[in-house]
């Protein structure tokens, strides 16, 4: 009889206990409902897995939501991991497989046909799968590896890997047509890639769609306008995914925009970019800090960072207004040969002229400021001055801002 007793116990309190797996399971399952809902695909595959522990074994609402959800990763970087590619092709097939007759379950049951059928554009097997991989591999090594740079080839890799949805390739393209690398410099083509690259939450993309809401010489024959708050969502949601380039373009918005200016946080975009190596935020640096704009004018600070930039980059603003601050004498000793020599260098590293740059040289030519009068070289040097650019528009504006101490001090 006691045995009995002891039995039924026992039954009853593992009874009690797949009820309360079930109940957690059950919750598990709901979480990772509300994390698909969020895009957020890699918490609800593991919810997904934790509820299967539980079980100890699968279902279809649990299965159904993992091929949704590993689908959504794969569409977003198809060539990024053959086992996630792998393990849901078997997923759609044991799925379509079982769970045909089930009742009510048309819609669901075409959602896994159409997914199974997208799987057909990626590799089938893993030696395919890894020569693709070595070919973004090589496309990125042809792109930023100097000692192997080639932009034909770059573009040959891209454009193959594109043909298969690979959104990282997509997001180079991008790159590649917004520069000018390698391919006719085409924003409409950039802004494409930029778009669809974006759109999967590829970092790359996000920066680069920023752009284009950011800084209206891109947005020429595009059909959208220029909106600053969309632009510095884009470069956050880069940023996030520790895109450099994001970090300093947030610098950008808040250093420009007449929306949302603001100084400081200008000044903390730029410091975190410049301890990443990113020369040009180091400039913006010793702008703010010469021009004292959100903080106290420090022209010793804004030396240091224009040489930090000059040094490690040569980096033509920079060397721009370092010479700047030796013909004005603006917080060193004015020293006109000085100033010169990082004119100089200036126009020399500039990649895509520099109104400022030239014009400024111009003017040391002409008076005989630092080197020889030589008014043929001046003249040269003012033609080159009225048909070129700086590139990005607020050095245009930091150029204006020293065309008028020059006024104010002749």
């Amino acid at each position: 009889m006691k045995k009995i007793i002891l039995l039924t116990l026992i039954f009853l309190a593992s009874s009690q206990f797949a009820i309360a797996q079930q109940a957690i399971a059950k919750i598990k399952y709901e979480e990772a409902e509300e994390a698909f809902s969020t895009n957020d695909f890699k918490t609800t595959i593991l919810k997904l897995d934790e509820a299967e522990t539980l079980l100890k074994a699968t279902n279809p609402r649990i299965m159904y939501l993992k091929i949704l959800a590993q689908s959504k990763i794969i569409e977003k970087a198809p060539l990024n991991d053959y086992k996630i590619l792998e393990n849901t092709r078997q997923l759609c097939a044991k799925y379509l497989l079982e769970y045909e007759s089930i009742p009510n379950n048309e819609d669901k049951y075409k959602d896994i046909y159409k997914a199974n059928e997208a799987l057909k554009a990626y590799p089938e097997s893993k030696a395919k799968f890894q020569l693709l991989d070595t070919m973004r591999a090589n496309g990125l090594k042809y792109l930023y590896e100097k000692e192997f740079k080639d932009y034909t080839k770059a573009l040959d890799c891209f454009t193959e890997l594109a043909k298969l949805g690979d959104i990282t390739a997509k997001a180079e393209l991008g790159r590649m047509y917004f520069s000018g690398f390698g391919v006719t410099q085409d924003y409409k083509k950039a802004y494409a890639y930029f778009k669809e690259a974006s759109e999967k939450g590829n970092a790359i993309g996000q920066n680069g769609l920023g752009l284009f809401y950011f800084d209206e010489k891109l947005i020429n024959g595009l059909d959208i306008a220029i909106d600053h708050s969309k632009a510095i969502k884009l470069f956050e949601l880069a940023a996030e995914q520790r895109n450099d380039k994001a970090t300093y373009n947030l610098g950008r918005v808040y250093y420009s925009s007449k929306q949302f200016n603001d100084y400081s946080k200008a000044l903390n975009y730029f410091s975190m970019a410049a301890k990443k190596g990113n020369t040009n935020a180091d400039n913006y640096i010793g702008i703010i800090y010469l021009n004292g704009l959100g903080v106290t004018a420090n022209a010793n600070e804004a030396l240091l960072h224009f040489k930090l930039a000059a040094s490690a980059d040569n980096n033509h603003l920079s060397q721009y207004n370092i010479g700047m601050m030796y013909y004005m004498g603006c917080g060193v000793k004015k020293d006109d040969s000085e100033a010169v020599k990082y004119f100089l260098l200036a126009t020399d590293h500039q990649e895509n002229g520099g109104a400022g740059f030239d014009y400024q040289l111009g003017i040391m030519y002409l008076k005989g400021f630092g080197v020889p009068k030589d008014k043929n070289k001046a003249d040269i040097l003012f033609q080159k001055a009225a048909i070129s650019n700086i590139g990005e528009p607020e050095y245009n504006l930091e150029i204006e801002r020293w065309k008028k101490l020059l006024l104010i001090n002749k």
